[in-house]
C-alpha cells in the first residue's frame, strides 16, 4: 500500500503541508503546548427512561456523574421492557397524569424509584426534562422515542417542574438537590424530539428554568445537547440563546433566562452511502464542537466561562453495517484522538454510554498531572505487503467498496502527562481507511522539564495494536472454529460485540470457555515492559522514536526506577 502522506494531521492539528516546517533545528526540542491539569472529565455517564429504575450504568466503576435521560416519562407506547411491565401501559409509568377530575396529579414515588440507585452511589445527578408526560401532550405526540410534543398549557408544565422540585427536596434535602442539574430536552434541533415552534420552546424552557430556580437557586440549568447544526433545522440553538440572553423571559416577565452549560453530541455512524472520511475523522469532530463552544462564547461573552460537555459520546456502527463500538485499537485510537483535542478545546466533561477497559487503565493513572500537547514528527516506513502474516496480507489487500475508493488521513495525537516523578506520552495513529496497516516511525522531544529527575529515567512501554486486543483474538477463534458470522468473515479485520451472536450461541459458549485467556491477553496488555525504540539525547532533553501502524495506540512512561 502506499503512504499517503498528503493526508497526515499532527496532534496540534496541522496537516502535513505544515508537518515538515514544524521539526525543530538541530539540537533545539519543540517547545510543548501546556494544555492543562488532566481530569477525569470521562468519569460519566448517560442513562435512559425505563432502565433507571434499576441503577443502569452502575455496573462496573462507579460513575461521578448521571445524565438521566426521559426522567418524567412520556415513553414511547411500543416498549414492554425494563420499567415497563407487561400488561401495562407506559402512560402508568408517567410521572405526572391528569385524574378523572381533569387536574394533574402526581407519581413521585416512581422519581424516588429512579433516582435512588444514584443517590445511593453518590452520583452527581442531571435530571433531564424531555419527553413531556403523555397527559400534556397538544398533538399526536409522535416521537420515535415517546412524546416529542410542547404541553397543551406551559404554566400546568410549569407547576409541574416546580412541584418536581420541591419532592425532591423532601426526598434528598436541599443541600443535595441544590448541586443537582436540570437540562431542557434532549437533542431538540429535529422534529423527533421536539415537534413544536422556536417560540413554543422558548416558552418550555422558560417555565422550566423559572420552576427550578424558585425552588432551587443553586441548581444549574441548560438547553439540550446539540446534535447537528446550532441554526435547526426546527429550533436554534443559537436563537435559544439570544433569547435567554436579551428577549423578555415567557414565565417571569423579566429578561433573560440561564444557561449555565453548553453541551453537545459526538458520535460516528459511518456509512459506504454518505462521506465516510468526514463521518469517521476525528480531528474535524473535535474542532467541529469547539468552534460552537467558541462561537458561543465569542457571540455572547457571559458565556464564556461555561462548563463546555458531551452528553453523548460513542461509535455507533461501522461502514459495513455488521455490529457497532469497535471495540479494539480502531476504537481505542478514534477515542484518544477526539477526547484530547476536545480536552485541549476546553471541553469539561464528557459522558460515555461505557468505559473502554484498556485505554482508561492509563488515562486514569493520569487524572492531577500537567498535560502538554506534543508535535510528533512522522516518518513513513515501507512495508512488503507479502511479508505480512496471512491475517494482516489480507486486510491490506482487500479490495475496496468503490465508495472507499477516495485515500484517507492518518492522524496522530500525542500528549504528555507529567507528575512529580513519571512522565507518560500516549499516542494515536487513526486512519480513516480501516485497511490501511502501513507503519510510521513516531519522534516525540521532550524538553528537560517535562522528563523525570532522574538522570537515566526508565522507559517502557504498553500498546494496544490491530492485533492485540482480547476482540481480534476472540475474531481468530471463532473463524477457526468455524463459527465466524459471515458478514464479519467477507471483511477481514473487522471487529464487533456482535460477532459473538445472540446468547447462548455457540460462538458465546466458545468466547466462555475461553475466558481464562482473554483475560490473560487483557491483563498482559496493561503490562509495562522495557522500551524497545529509540532513545536519543536532544539539548538537555530526550528524542523517543517508536514504530506504530495504524490503528494503535502506544504507551510510553519514563519514571524514576523503582517509583511504581
Amino acid at each position: 500500500m502506499t503512504w499517503h502522506g498528503s493526508a497526515v494531521v499532527l496532534a496540534c492539528g496541522l496537516s502535513a503541508a505544515s508537518y515538515t516546517s514544524a521539526q525543530a533545528p538541530p539540537g533545539k526540542v519543540p517547545a510543548p503546548r501546556h494544555i492543562g491539569t488532566m481530569t477525569a472529565f470521562w468519569q460519566n455517564r448517560p442513562m435512559v427512561d425505563r432502565w433507571l429504575v434499576n441503577g443502569g450504568g452502575l455496573q462496573g466503576e462507579t460513575p461521578k456523574h448521571m445524565t438521566l435521560v426521559r426522567f418524567l416519562g412520556g415513553w414511547n407506547r411500543n416498549w414492554t421492557n425494563g420499567e415497563v411491565k407487561p400488561g401495562t401501559s407506559t402512560e402508568d409509568y408517567d410521572l405526572a397524569y391528569r385524574g378523572d377530575d381533569g387536574k394533574i396529579h402526581y407519581r413521585w414515588g416512581l422519581a424516588k424509584g429512579r433516582l435512588d440507585p444514584y443517590v445511593k452511589a453518590g452520583c452527581g445527578i442531571t435530571i433531564v426534562l424531555d419527553n413531556t408526560p403523555w397527559c400534556f401532550r397538544s398533538k399526536e405526540g409522535k416521537g420515535p422515542y415517546g412524546n416529542a410534543d410542547p404541553p397543551t398549557s406551559f404554566e400546568e408544565w410549569g407547576a409541574f417542574i416546580e412541584e418536581l422540585c420541591r419532592q425532591l427536596v423532601q426526598f434528598y434535602g436541599a443541600d443535595m438537590v441544590n448541586q443537582w442539574r436540570f437540562r431542557m430536552g434532549t437533542e431538540c434541533q429535529g422534529k423527533a424530539r421536539f415537534t413544536g415552534t422556536q417560540d413554543e420552546f422558548h416558552k418550555l424552557y422558560d417555565y422550566a428554568a423559572d420552576a427550578v430556580k424558585r425552588v432551587l437557586p443553586s441548581a444549574k440549568f441548560g438547553p439540550f445537547n446539540l446534535a447537528g447544526n446550532p441554526t435547526g433545522p426546527n429550533v436554534s440553538f443559537n436563537k435559544l440563546v439570544e433569547h435567554c440572553a436579551a428577549e423578555t423571559n415567557h414565565a417571569t416577565g423579566k429578561v433573560g433566562a440561564p444557561v449555565d452549560f453548553a453541551s453537545v453530541s459526538i458520535y460516528t455512524s459511518p456509512s459506504l452511502l454518505r462521506d465516510i472520511l468526514r463521518t469517521t475523522n476525528p480531528q474535524f469532530k473535535a474542532q467541529q464542537k469547539i468552534d460552537f463552544w467558541n462561537g458561543l462564547s465569542e457571540k455572547w461573552p457571559q458565556l464564556a466561562e461555561i462548563s463546555r460537555e458531551v452528553h453523548e459520546f460513542g461509535i455507533l456502527g461501522n461502514e459495513f453495517k455488521a455490529g457497532s463500538g469497535e471495540p479494539g485499537a480502531r476504537g481505542d485510537a478514534w477515542y484518544f484522538h477526539l477526547m484530547m483535542t476536545l480536552f485541549e478545546g476546553g471541553m469539561d466533561r464528557l459522558y460515555l454510554w461505557d468505559h473502554r477497559g484498556w485505554l482508561f487503565s492509563f488515562l486514569e493513572q493520569t487524572v492531577g498531572s500537567e498535560a502538554y500537547s506534543l508535535k510528533p514528527t512522522l516518518e513513513p516506513v515501507e512495508q512488503d505487503v507479502n511479508a505480512l502474516p496471512d491475517d494482516l496480507k489480507a486486510i491490506a489487500t482487500f479490495e475496496r467498496p468503490q465508495e472507499l475508493a477516495k485515500p484517507g488521513g492518518l492522524f496522530v495525537k500525542s500528549v504528555a502527562f507529567v507528575q512529580d516523578d513519571r512522565t507518560f506520552v500516549i499516542t494515536s495513529a487513526y486512519h480513516e481507511d480501516r485497511f490501511v496497516t502501513d507503519p510510521v516511525d513516531v519522534t516525540v522531544t521532550l524538553p528537560k522539564s517535562l522528563l523525570p529527575a532522574a538522570e537515566t529515567p526508565r522507559i517502557r512501554f504498553a500498546a494496544m495494536t490491530r492485533t492485540g486486543s482480547k476482540y481480534y483474538h476472540i475474531r481468530q477463534d471463532l473463524a477457526a472454529a468455524g463459527l465466524l458470522d459471515a458478514t464479519f468473515a467477507a471483511v477481514p479485520g473487522l471487529l464487533s460485540k456482535g460477532m459473538l451472536g445472540p446468547r447462548n450461541s455457540p460462538g458465546r459458549e466458545l468466547v466462555a470457555k475461553n475466558s481464562a485467556k482473554y483475560r490473560d491477553i487483557e491483563e498482559d496488555l496493561r503490562t509495562l515492559k522495557p522500551f524497545d525504540g529509540g532513545v536519543e539525547a536532544v539539548g538537555d532533553g530526550q528524542k523517543i522514536t517508536f514504530r506504530m501502524a495504524p490503528p494503535s495506540v502506544m504507551v510510553v512512561v519514563l519514571d524514576n526506577s523503582g517509583s511504581d
